[in-house]
């Protein structure tokens, strides 16, 4: 048994990434043993952080409702069937409260190819938590809620988003426990060499935002340019010099009318040509660039807008697949179309 524990503690270590609306356990299917995260035992009613008889203890938890759907899901995941999306049910927490909360299953086999293992990251719904776990950096939820602001206020401000690319190839190289401490020490990075000059974010994935309302176009050029040296020479992790280039998209915020959600967005699409077209040179996206204007955000702001409005203008057109040989028709193509 203590070899076993020592594997549920090194899987343990993989994915404990935490919150306060984020909860693990690895669960050893043999032994029906599991160690839960420390913040379970502070919200759910939880007798300690290692439990013997887990699945007894974890379905006194879940709704009875809930319960047969949990046990197929539960089930399926020890087949090896784990769906993409979350499998989600009401869970009694410490008060005797029910909160609904999703599940989503990663299954370790063993070399049969049968589930050995279970690991197990259960978010809590009725928590608001806009901190990331891993950078503790507010997440973009939180810039959006800034950006918000600003435009209220009426001023006028710059997104600078960044990205560390062929970041996916250090997580398959090193595994993503190391790849999580890359991103903190990017994150630590980001907050000597830029903190100053605004609020530093955590987007989706490897994006980090610097929202300012000091930074000028020039200054936020060559605050670019030390960031991408420094990410070149002073990333270290665990001892090692990890060397990585960066890529940015960067977005003046001056028609104070057009919506956060735009501009933010339009800071992602610059980005992205950053990383996929110039190799990570600052591609900056406003009205007098050649490749981006104004009409542009206007138009995702009235689709943004069309969609939050019930999918108004949003139609369907039809196109018949006929075959070349007999000319008849095989099939039918849906295309969504728009128009305001």
């Amino acid at each position: 048994m203590p070899s076993r524990i020592e594997a549920i503690n090194r899987i343990y270590d993989t994915y404990a990434v935490t919150s306060k609306s984020r909860y693990i356990y690895v669960y050893d299917v043999s032994y029906d043993y599991a160690r839960w995260s420390r913040n379970t035992l502070d919200y759910f009613a939880v007798e300690g952080e290692y439990i013997e008889h887990f699945r007894t203890a974890l379905e006194k938890m879940i709704h009875a409702e809930d319960l047969k759907a949990f046990r197929e899901f539960f089930s399926d995941a020890l087949k090896g069937k784990t769906d993409e999306l979350p499998f989600e049910c009401r869970m009694r927490n410490r008060d005797g409260e029910y909160v609904v909360c999703s599940h989503k299953m990663v299954v370790i086999k063993d070399y049969s190819g049968n589930a050995a293992f279970l690991a197990c990251a259960i978010t809590n719904h009725g928590i608001v938590d806009n901190t990331d776990p891993i950078t503790d950096l507010p997440n973009q939820y939180e810039l959006l809620g800034a950006m918000r602001d600003y435009r209220v206020q009426k001023k006028r401000y710059t997104v600078l988003a960044m990205n560390l690319m062929e970041f996916g190839e250090i997580n398959r190289r090193y595994g993503y426990e190391f790849g999580n401490s890359l991103l903190r020490a990017f994150a630590e990075m980001l907050k000597k060499a830029a903190g100053r000059y605004g609020r530093l974010y955590r987007g989706e994935g490897t994006t980090f935002i610097l929202l300012s309302d000091i930074l000028t176009d020039d200054e936020a050029g060559r605050l670019y340019d030390r960031l991408q040296e420094r990410s070149e020479r002073e990333l270290m992790v665990k001892g090692q010099l990890i060397q990585m280039k960066l890529c940015g998209g960067i977005v003046l915020a001056g028609d104070l009318k057009v919506d956060e959600h735009v501009v933010f967005t339009s800071a992602l699409v610059a980005l992205d040509s950053s990383r996929d077209k110039m190799q990570g040179k600052l591609i900056r996206y406003h009205g007098t660039q050649r490749d981006y204007d104004k009409n542009a955000l206007r138009l995702m702001e009235a689709v943004r807008n069309s969609v939050l409005h019930d999918f108004d203008g949003f139609y369907l057109e039809y196109q018949p697949i006929v075959t070349a040989d007999h000319e008849k028709i095989r099939g039918m193509e849906v295309l969504l179309r728009w128009k305001k």
